[in-house]
């Protein structure tokens, strides 16, 4: 995740949606401690309003939760 931080800013809709599913889908990425702490966290502040309702709330709680989302966590 480290090398892609700085492109961050210039993330399309298409490129933002794949690396937020991405995230969701894998948890070598979003239970990973960098990531967990540092690089989602920014990812989200940042493109906050481009992120879906429900792939927000699963990737926010799994960063926060350091488990997986299923909709039975509502």
């Amino acid at each position: 995740m480290k090398p892609l931080v700085p492109l961050f800013p210039a993330l399309s809709d298409d490129e933002l949606d794949a690396l937020i599913t991405a995230s969701i889908d894998n948890n070598q990425v979003w239970s990973a401690t960098r990531c967990r702490g540092e690089y989602l966290p920014q990812l989200i502040e940042m493109h906050r309003r481009r992120i879906g309702p429900k792939k927000l709330k699963a990737i926010e709680y799994q960063v926060e939760k350091d488990k997986w989302y299923t909709e039975a966590e509502e």
